[in-house]
């Protein structure tokens, strides 16, 4: 594992930036959906209604608490380990990408834009089939770091 050069200052600070957010994500999508592993059946829409109670006590049409209330009454009884596999999919291979980018192995960087694709088109898919709103914020972020992870491996093979 040989380091690469590094890019101009701004693209690395977004790219840093990005990286951390990544890992993060991917460390709480790994807990997640651990403790789906472990929670019984039927917890997602127990979680969501004890979450947004309040609110729609307070007020029966805010937008948020309404669509989060709707999405997660409408999720059949094998959701929980749907969920549960795919974030804890989802977080390990964000972990192990973040990692190796941020050690700059080089085939990581061909590897991670073909991983976040795949994730892009996976979401996108169950967005079209579920119209899980959750989905399209995974997306955009996954969009925005196979995009800086294109950049700077763009920069980084000019400066090699």
């Amino acid at each position: 594992m040989t380091p690469l050069p590094k890019a101009s200052p701004f693209v690395e600070w977004a790219y840093r930036l990005f990286l951390f957010g990544q890992g993060l994500l991917g460390t709480c999508q790994f807990i997640g959906g651990l403790a789906l592993t472990l929670a019984p059946t039927g917890s997602i829409p127990k979680l969501v209604d004890w979450m947004v109670r309040a609110e729609l006590a307070q007020d029966p049409n805010d937008p948020v608490a309404r669509t989060l209330f709707n999405w997660a009454a409408a999720l059949g009884p094998s959701a929980d380990g749907v969920y549960a596999i795919y974030l804890l999919g989802h977080g390990i291979l964000n972990i192990f990408v973040v990692t190796t980018l941020f050690f700059r192995v080089k085939w990581a960087y061909h590897f991670a834009m073909i991983v976040l694709s795949s994730f892009v088109a996976f979401q996108l898919f169950e967005f079209a089939v579920q119209r899980d709103p959750l989905l399209l914020p995974l997306t955009i972020i996954d969009l925005l770091v196979i995009a800086l992870v294109w950049l700077e491996r763009r920069q980084t093979r000019e400066a090699e």
